[in-house]
């Protein structure tokens, strides 16, 4: 008789992420190796895209928001905002400040300020799941001036673009952050930070239990000769009683005596506070982290656009391709969409949906940005593709009926 354990007949979640990634990467660096042209038009196209437009507009707002937050200079803002925001969306006045940046500069600014404020205990998870799902969407002047002015050639109906994105985004994430199945324990109230200190903090009364119990007892007739002993501390607590206490005025003029600064900087050390970082520290800080943040935000758009120009040579039906190119990343896959013959209708619903899905590389841009925060990647992929659904529905139900 075998000692071997039973195998279970299906494969892993491990297993299978790792063989699906063998079927996408071997045949990708197939591709790059039989058709370097397109490969380098692709990887010249993102690098276009992110040279040109990510890097000088993007870098600076990074910058100066993770400076913000270090100096802790965000509560003139949110007691600013809190005032409209709170009124209209579901968030604490912590929030709102995040909340704003992140429906003008979009993905994955939106992410990576919401990760940032709730990995310092900043925002509850509460205020971090609704921002994730609503602020991370595409920017403001990108809807503006690239989908609706530029390609669907329609700056008339702007207002209207705007309103379908942002009402389905309201909406569905409004719906979806309260569900259960996305709570980390169910304490949504407990920011970030605040809640791992709890969870870590020692309980006094449950230590004090266990060295108490940890001490040997006396048995026996040693017990009973152990009751018969003085208890000194009971006489040396009544006599430290009769010492006088130190007169009113000596005290505070032991108060008024000045202390050095490397004393009051250990005072603040011991009580637990955290020294503020001076303003060159947090500014050097911020520029390597914007840096760093970039880059990464430019190799996936170089390789998500090196994907789509493969996507357009396959031999597929040109609206599929179109789809398909919008689904990996949306800026080609929308310059795709718009210049397919396509009636204005579904273009209008096809471009509009996948603006509001952000694609796979905001996707994977998003989970960049925020690894390490605690915030659920699946909880962001369901609000975007059910996003992305209901607002293409809702532009086509919408310009059918402007279009009579």
């Amino acid at each position: 008789m075998s000692d071997r354990p039973e195998q279970s007949p299906f494969i892993s979640g491990s297993r299978l992420r790792r063989r699906l990634l063998y079927l996408l990467l071997f045949p990708l660096l197939g591709l790059m190796l039989l058709f370097p042209q397109t490969a380098a038009t692709g990887a010249m196209n993102g690098l276009t895209l992110w040279s040109q437009t990510l890097l000088p507009v993007l870098l600076p707002f990074l910058i100066l928001s993770g400076l913000l937050i270090t100096l802790k200079m965000t509560r003139p803002l949110n007691l600013l905002l809190s005032p409209l925001l709170c009124r209209l969306f579901p968030v604490s006045r912590a929030a709102c400040y995040p909340l704003l940046l992140g429906l003008l500069c979009g993905m994955p600014l939106g992410a990576k300020t919401t990760a940032e404020l709730y990995r310092s205990g900043e925002i509850s998870e509460h205020d971090a799941r609704f921002l994730l799902g609503f602020s991370n969407q595409a920017s403001l002047m990108f809807i503006i001036s690239y989908v609706a002015a530029k390609e669907l050639a329609a700056p008339a109906y702007t207002a209207l673009y705007l309103s379908v994105i942002y009402l389905t985004g309201w909406i569905i994430s409004g719906c979806f952050f309260r569900l259960p199945i996305f709570l980390h324990g169910g304490r949504q109230d407990i920011p970030g930070t605040a809640r791992k200190t709890a969870s870590t903090a020692p309980k006094p009364a449950r230590a004090m239990q266990r060295a108490s119990d940890a001490i040997p007892r006396p048995t026996g007739a040693a017990q009973s000769t152990a009751g018969t002993v003085p208890k000194p501390a009971r006489t040396a607590q009544s006599m430290a009683g009769t010492v006088p206490k130190p007169t009113r005025t000596a005290q505070s003029t032991a108060d008024a005596v000045p202390r050095p600064a490397h004393a009051a900087k250990k005072t603040a050390e011991a009580s637990g506070a955290p020294a503020a970082p001076s303003l060159f520290t947090a500014l050097d800080s911020c520029i390597i982290d914007g840096f760093a943040t970039i880059t990464k935000i430019g190799g996936y758009i170089i390789l998500f656009s090196m994907l789509s120009a493969f996507v357009a040579r396959l031999p597929l039906p040109e609206t599929v391709s179109a789809v398909l190119c919008g689904a990996l990343e949306i800026t080609s896959g929308i310059h795709k969409i718009c210049a397919a013959g396509l009636p204005a209708v579904q273009k209008t619903a096809l471009t509009i949906g996948i603006t509001a899905f952000g694609g796979f590389s905001g996707i994977l841009q998003t989970k960049s940005v925020t690894l390490g925060s605690g915030l659920s990647i699946r909880y962001y992929v369901i609000v975007k593709l059910t996003q992305g659904i209901c607002a293409g529905l809702l532009a086509f139900a919408v310009s059918a009926w402007l279009t009579g």
